[in-house]
């Protein structure tokens, strides 16, 4: 197999989809290294799977690199991320970010620091071939602002929340509740897929009905479109940038994370906050589905 000088960066799950899509880009990009990142929260419950990356980088001739990051401190986890990339070896490395499995935060602080190396950034993101029907994540904890992408605040102007919007609706709850934002824009994603209508959008539509302290829109994205919904949640924020505080969440499908880092970009005075859960469940997916890639 010739190498063609990749590096594949992931955080290792219990889903099937890690091991399978592992193979599928060990296949397709002919990696020399890959770092797999992993929670020590969950260091029990993903050990089958990083062994099965052990036995794809033995039997490959790949150079396996096992982090153990922390997920109930992530000043620690942006610490790791940061030493990991801050070498000069990643400079115009061709790095392939699979984020199916990635935590948003996680992936934000990797963007970060390899686009601060000037690193070629390729992302892919796996669909699972379904989702657990009856519970996938609960108990919502503090959300927080992400490092390096917490926007500027400036007091006195009124919050504008932007939320793409998950199956779980006391996420989004927790978020308004939290940063108490005079408008909340939710974004729904489009179509039917794995019951959208049912889980997501008629969720929230009962879930928020309650909630009188926000004006709350509702529009639709397509986060797996070419630009993952960029351009429509541009045109939600750009007439507001100079005179509110925006804060934008990615709760829904993981592509949208992409849109979201790619605004904060655009308009550094927009902040990213990440919502995670307590709890998720053992049998969060099953399979994998199509596939989604793309260059950052």
């Amino acid at each position: 197999m010739i190498k063609e000088n990749y590096s594949i960066v992931a955080v290792a799950s219990w889903e099937d989809r890690f091991p399978l899509g592992t193979e599928r880009n060990v296949k397709s990009y002919s990696p020399e290294k890959i770092f797999m990142f992993y929670y020590k929260e969950y260091e029990t419950r993903t050990e089958n799977n990083r062994k099965k990356i052990t036995a794809i980088c033995n039997e490959n001739n790949i150079e396996l690199h096992s982090i153990r990051v922390d997920f109930e401190q992530p000043e620690n986890t942006w610490k790791i991320f940061e030493n990991t990339f801050s070498k000069e070896v990643w400079n115009s490395k061709k790095v392939l970010v699979d984020i199916s499995t990635m935590p948003r935060d996680s992936i934000y602080g990797v963007f970060h620091f390899l686009e601060h190396l000037q690193a070629e950034i390729n992302y892919i993101y796996y669909r699972p071939e379904k989702y657990n029907s009856v519970w996938l994540s609960r108990d919502p904890i503090k959300p927080r602002l992400v490092f390096k992408h917490s926007g500027i605040v400036t007091f006195g102007k009124k919050t504008i929340l932007v939320v793409i919007t998950g199956f779980d609706a006391e996420r989004t709850e927790q978020l308004i509740n939290f940063f108490e934002p005079a408008i909340t824009l939710l974004g729904f994603q489009e179509g039917k897929q794995f019951n959208n209508d049912k889980y997501n959008v008629e969720k929230h539509k009962e879930h928020l009905t309650y909630l009188t302290q926000t004006k709350i829109e509702t529009f639709f994205i397509n986060a797996y479109s070419n630009d993952h919904g960029f351009n429509i949640l541009e045109d939600k924020i750009k007439e507001h940038t100079n005179d509110c505080n925006i804060i934008m969440s990615s709760l829904g499908p993981k592509l949208s994370a992409v849109a979201l880092y790619n605004i904060c970009k655009k308009y550094p005075q927009v902040a990213i906050a990440h919502a995670s859960s307590k709890d998720f469940n053992p049998e969060y997916s099953y399979g994998i589905g199509e596939t989604y890639s793309g260059k950052l």
